[in-house]
């Protein structure tokens, strides 16, 4: 095989493997956002959604992430533009790199435990959106709780990606050192990982739901509400008694969409 024929098949290779990475990452990305933002509206767990349809949730998630963080991450490396400098390592001080993994330690385990705040159960976030008897509206302070989560996200994300291959030749022979690295490692996948269900939790919630009439079989009466979702196998509705009910598209002769309320609306 000539050399040509060997560049040409790693070039395909690579192609082929970071287009699948790229859509395994996407594919991840959109069903823990969309299993969390279902959760958040109060949907059953039964609901039927396809492969396709995550990975095209986590394009969406992605992209807005970007539109979100990029300003605000651009201000940030300006201003960190001098500390970036400063942790440049010299060969013989060692110390800058065990500050920068404590910082990494620090950055990761706060935004963390501001994420399982923000996914527990709490006095701003009570419940489903969606409840039997009420509607719940997002507190604008978690949205900025997230925000703040985002960013500092990305941050240690940079971080990890500029010097983590460097810590780990560096640090990967000293036990303390070591186990440093490895929490600092272990906190930024948690926070990255719990990032998504956050983001599915809060930011997916729209602020206006389509008002929709439904017409069902002749010995059904039609059945009118908030159309909260609709996935595969049925539309789920929020009816003016305070009830999510659930409708198979079988059963649906006709949608009438008859006007969009606010969730503030909604919620008195």
């Amino acid at each position: 095989m000539s050399e040509d024929s060997k560049l040409e098949s790693i070039s395909k290779f690579l192609t082929g493997t970071g287009a699948a990475a790229g859509a395994t990452l996407l594919t991840t990305t959109g069903f823990l956002a969309v299993r969390s933002y279902l959760g958040a509206l109060g949907i059953p767990e039964h609901t039927a959604i396809s492969v396709n349809d995550y990975l095209q949730y986590g394009g969406r998630i992605v992209f807005v992430l970007a539109l979100q963080i990029a300003p605000l991450m651009a201000l940030l490396l300006l201003v960190a533009v001098p500390v970036v400098r400063f942790i440049r390592w010299p060969a013989d001080n060692a110390r800058r790199g065990t500050g920068l993994c404590i910082a990494v330690v620090i950055l990761a385990g706060v935004s963390t435990g501001v994420e399982l705040h923000l996914l527990g159960g709490t006095a701003a976030n009570p419940g489903p959106v969606f409840a039997a008897g009420r509607v719940r509206v997002i507190p604008a302070v978690l949205k900025l709780q997230l925000l703040a989560v985002e960013i500092l996200t990305a941050a240690v994300l940079l971080a990890m990606f500029n010097w983590g291959s460097r810590l780990w030749r560096e640090y990967k022979t000293t036990p303390a050192r070591s186990a440093l690295l490895l929490a600092a490692f272990l906190l930024t996948s948690t926070q990255t990982l719990l990032l998504p269900l956050c983001f599915g939790q809060i930011f997916m919630v729209p602020r206006f739901f389509d008002l929709v009439v439904l017409s069902r079989e002749k010995d059904e009466p039609p059945l009118q509400g908030v159309l909260v979702f609709s996935d595969n196998v049925a539309h789920f509705v929020f009816t003016p008694e305070k009830n999510l009910v659930e409708v198979p598209r079988g059963s649906v002769k006709e949608i009438r969409y008859v006007g969009r309320a606010a969730i503030q609306c909604l919620a008195k």
